[in-house]
């Protein structure tokens, strides 16, 4: 497909990244990345396309659609619905279907499935950003999450219940501002929301037992055998930008790979 007609959705994005570990890849690279133990990730905007969030409302389950209506804001619902429309077409991209084809599974208490295939697969979207992480076996589980980082609010509340006082510690030794309490408690919080989306595991006191302070861009943790999943392990990376901050949690040692988005102006 020419370039031209072919629409990026976070080109803007990548220039005020945070890389550290994140690799940024080209297009012709992308075809063999996933002989090379990486795991695609995918940021995007849902700015530019709301005017297309009906045509693309018709690529979604019935669930999906359900879902969308329940969210009191329609930004919100288009949001949601313009995210995991883009999730079902890079999922229909590796394995050669079409996007409404897909019979993703949300079951209830557990992280949703692509039902017949082996991979694995995770979102996260705040405000008008989303992420996306694939894993190209079910056996590497991957949980992502993003937070737009003036969205924040009673972080207070959230780290008394759920932060080991070791990171409430962090937090008050390293918050010079609001901003910078603001940053570092996102940078804790997106650890361990990925934590929970890579497990299956919803909201859990257990969280503050596992210490996620943000003084390195990648940590591995050692997961408590009392929370009864099937990995022993998970490898946390996290990175920054001057709206976003994004963490990526997996069963597995691997390199994180940001990759575009590609769409064709025709379907917009």
């Amino acid at each position: 497909m020419d370039s031209n007609n072919l629409v990026f959705l976070h080109d803007r994005i990548h220039s005020n990244l945070n890389w550290s570990f994140f690799v940024k890849i080209s297009s012709a690279q992308e075809q063999n990345s996933r002989e090379n133990n990486i795991l695609p990730v995918y940021i995007g905007n849902t700015s530019n396309f709301h005017q297309s969030v009906n045509k693309f409302t018709g690529h979604l389950s019935s669930f999906e659609r359900n879902r969308s209506r329940k969210f009191i804001h329609s930004l919100q619902a288009e949001n949601y619905i313009l995210s995991h429309y883009f999730l079902r077409l890079e999922l229909a991209k590796i394995l050669a279907l079409a996007p409404k084809k897909l019979q993703i599974e949300y079951p209830h208490g557990k992280k949703p499935f692509l039902a017949g295939f082996n991979l694995d697969f995770s979102i996260s979207h705040s405000q008008d950003f989303f992420a996306i992480a694939i894993s190209d076996s079910a056996d590497t589980s991957v949980g992502v999450d993003i937070e737009k980082i003036n969205t924040l609010q009673n972080y207070d509340d959230v780290s008394n219940d759920y932060f080991h006082e070791d990171e409430k510690k962090y937090i008050r030794k390293h918050s010079f501002t609001d901003q910078l309490k603001r940053i570092h408690f996102l940078e804790i919080w997106t650890r361990k929301e990925a934590f929970l989306k890579m497990t299956g595991l919803g909201l859990t006191n257990q969280l503050s037992k596992i210490i996620m302070t943000p003084q390195n861009n990648i940590i591995s943790i050692d997961i408590p055998d009392d929370l009864k999943i099937k990995h022993k392990k998970a490898h946390i990376y996290t990175m920054k930008d001057d709206r976003f901050i994004l963490s990526l949690s997996c069963s597995d040692i691997r390199t994180p790979v940001i990759h575009s988005i590609r769409i064709a102006k025709s379907d917009l």
